[in-house]
């Protein structure tokens, strides 16, 4: 179940004592920029960016430490920018690089993690199983450790989140060879971050034996003093910290970790969290911290991800980066002026109804937060028949309330469409698609029509500011992304994503023959699970589930005042692995275009977008069953099938990188194809080859879905 508790009172300031109950000792930021070039599993020497991290980082630094009273700072870096092959000697142009980060962060008096951002791994090969041995890369950090030696505000972070090792005691001993070297090299008293298996995820730090294995480390005289576990969450909806909304605080995780440190007399540090700049992430962020804060016994700290070397025209998610004369821009600065601001305090004040105008805060993170209607908790609608009761979410045109139907008695999901959707031109036609399902249905025999959404009513509301279109749906539980992330590695089990595959291509098939509709929008968040007895359950959810609410500053005249306002909620649904009788259905169709009309060309989400969508080539309906693969991938792997990074300094886009992606899993594209595609000549040349990327690494789709490094293993459970 997700977190729904209020947002805590917060009165202290980070960076404090160290007892239960407190504050943790340790606050502060990652500062990338060394790292850019490390993939998951391979370093590709190819798309390494140049640029001058520690002058970018020095007055971030500075800031954080000064202006925010942060006090520690993660480092990360290669292991191959560092040396040009295990067990070598510290490339010394390379490194001299990387000290005048070091010692611009010591410079600040802040604590500063040197941090090796391989994954356990050096070009895809484990790093003592298989790949290079465990002395060689105990070299690297013996010639590190001799370096910083003297300097009591290093902390050695031995690994970035390893991931997929096949044992976790070999692994425990590749950790213990660096520990050794490090203590031998005359380090003898500084923290070591201990990093386990399953990307050190603290939901899985007990349970994959990271805990057990990693307490067998030792120290030279055979203590574990200053031996800390290196633990990492991200608060999305599929833990990897790759979106910008979040939908946990993570309590219960760190909670249940906390009890597990304490059983095993040991502590550990949060060296990777964070968000993307929204509210949902500022409320959810604040409720982390405050459970940290809460087991600051067990807690050290915690370093958000990421500042350093990031440019404001990559848009990346979780950009930390302040903005000039140190204006708060990111989740963490927003966080930061909630749990340091002039108050000091952060309060969740009696309900209040809003006033005209409020900034409401999760559509506040859209452009014209002034069109959406102004909800509350027990408002009606459609002559009172519908009666609004909690929040269940939000999109760029709408938002979702659970709401009572007092004719039928029952609970109904109902989405309030913005005031401009359909008022004079519009692009939005969901409710026309909605329509057509419905009358197809009421006609069609064909199996898929029980897995698309269906519309129960429609009304128009007048509101303040405009009109507003309302539909009324069902009451569905979980999307598969926030099941997903339930799942160890975020994989679903195979036998699950079988029936769930087959009710999706039933569903995708009376959209595209029965109903001539193209969803366009397939993607996680677009499929949700069937509630067994689905007023039983939400009658339990209200019972047992306060409403969550928080403020919002409403300008009155010429004073602010503040406005209590609902946060969006998620109704408890069990594991679709312990469902006995699975239905999901396909949703929003908010974006969708006909078969024979296509209402637009920007369609997709980007890491399922078709590579004839990418290089604006003729589509079709296919471009539905090229989102449903990619998802399936997705959902039995645990990653993205094509992502698509940006490089770091801005030589290529994502969308050079998802092409590079197609092309070393499928091959070059026909040359009919690029001549059909009206964007072709901004990706590739003539002869086909792509114009910003020229090092392509072939690979068959067969050894992409199961391959040799782990990440690409088949699962255990694929027949």
């Amino acid at each position: 179940m997700l977190d729904t508790q209020p947002l805590p009172t917060q009165t202290s300031t980070p960076g404090g004592g160290g007892n239960a109950g407190g504050k943790t000792k340790y606050a502060g930021v990652n500062m990338a920029g060394f790292d850019f070039g490390m993939a998951t599993t391979v370093w590709n020497a190819g798309r390494i960016p140049d640029f001058n991290t520690s002058q970018v980082a020095s007055a971030q630094m500075s800031h954080f430490v000064n202006d925010d009273k942060m006090n520690i700072f993660r480092l990360p870096v290669g292991w191959q920018f560092l040396v040009d092959s295990p067990g070598a000697q510290l490339n010394s142009g390379n490194f001299a690089r990387y000290d005048s980060l070091v010692q611009a962060c010591l410079s600040t008096g802040a604590s500063c993690i040197i941090d090796i951002h391989n994954y356990a791994r050096w070009n895809g090969a484990i790093v003592g199983q298989g790949g290079p041995s465990n002395d060689q890369l105990a070299n690297t950090w013996s010639q590190l450790a001799s370096k910083y030696a003297s300097k009591s505000q290093i902390i050695f972070g031995i690994m970035n989140e390893p991931h997929d090792v096949p044992s976790i005691t070999t692994w425990a001993a590749t950790v213990q060879a660096c520990v050794t070297a490090i203590r031998q090299a005359g380090a003898t008293s500084q923290m070591i971050l201990l990093p386990g298996n399953g990307w050190t995820g603290a939901a899985t730090f007990v349970s994959d034996g990271s805990l057990a294995a990693l307490k067998n480390v030792k120290n030279l005289d055979g203590s574990t003093t200053n031996l800390i576990f290196d633990v990492h969450k991200y608060l999305d909806s599929d833990g990897s910290g790759t979106h910008t909304d979040c939908v946990t605080g993570n309590v219960d995780i760190f909670n249940n970790l906390a009890s597990s440190l304490r059983d095993a007399g040991r502590q550990a540090m949060v060296s990777e969290t964070g968000g993307g700049n929204t509210q949902s992430c500022v409320n959810y962020v604040c409720q982390e911290i405050a459970t940290l804060d809460s087991n600051s016994d067990v807690y050290l700290g915690y370093v958000a991800w990421a500042a350093g070397a990031w440019q404001s025209s990559w848009n990346y998610e979780l950009n930390l980066v302040p903005t000039q004369n140190a204006q708060p821009q990111s989740v963490l600065a927003r966080v930061w002026r909630i749990l340091t601001g002039s108050s000091g305090t952060q309060t969740v004040l009696p309900h209040r109804l809003p006033i005209t105008g409020t900034r409401i805060p999760e559509e506040g993170t859209n452009g014209g937060y002034s069109l959406f209607c102004s909800v509350e908790p027990g408002d009606r609608f459609n002559d009172e028949r519908y009666i609004t009761v909690r929040k269940l979410g939000y999109g760029q045109y709408a938002t979702v309330w659970l709401a009572r139907d007092l004719r039928t008695n029952t609970h109904v999901a109902l989405k309030i469409l913005r005031s401009d959707c359909y008022n004079g031109n519009h692009d939005i036609f969901e409710l026309e698609m909605l329509q057509h399902i419905e009358q197809k249905s009421s006609v069609s025999i064909h199996p898929g029509r029980n897995h698309v959404l269906q519309l129960l009513n429609h009304f128009r509301h007048k509101g303040v500011d405009g009109t507003h279109v309302c539909l009324v749906f069902p009451v569905l539980g979980h999307h598969l992304g926030l099941q997903a992330a339930t799942f160890e590695q975020s994989r679903i089990p195979v036998a699950v994503i079988k029936e769930v595959a087959r009710q999706l291509l039933q569903g995708l098939d009376y959209l595209h023959q029965d109903c001539g509709i193209i969803h366009i929008d397939l993607k996680p968040s677009n499929i949700l699970i069937e509630l067994d007895n689905s007023e039983a359950v939400v009658s339990r959810y209200l019972e047992q589930t306060p409403i969550r609410m928080t403020e919002t500053v409403a300008d009155i005249g010429s004073e602010d005042a503040a406005i209590a306002t609902p946060l969006t909620e998620v109704i408890t649904t069990p594991l679709i692995s312990e469902m006995h009788n699975i239905r999901v259905r396909i949703i929003d169709f908010g974006v969708a275009s006909w078969v024979d009309k296509h209402l637009s060309d920007r369609i997709q989400s980007p890491h399922l977008r078709a590579p004839e969508v990418t290089i604006g080539a003729l589509w079709g309906a296919g471009v539905d069953l090229w989102s449903f693969g990619c998802l399936i991938i997705e959902f039995i792997k645990g990653h993205l099938s094509f992502p698509g990074t940006a490089s770091r300094n801005g030589t290529w886009t994502a969308e050079d990188d998802r092409l590079a992606q197609f092309m070393e899993g499928f091959g070059p594209f026909p040359k009919a194809l690029l001549e059909r595609g009206v964007r072709s000549k901004e990706f590739l040349a003539d002869e086909g080859s792509l114009l910003r990327i020229s090092k392509l690494s072939p690979a068959s789709l067969p050894s992409l879905m199961d391959g040799g490094d782990e990440v690409l293993r088949r699962p255990k459970d694929m027949p």
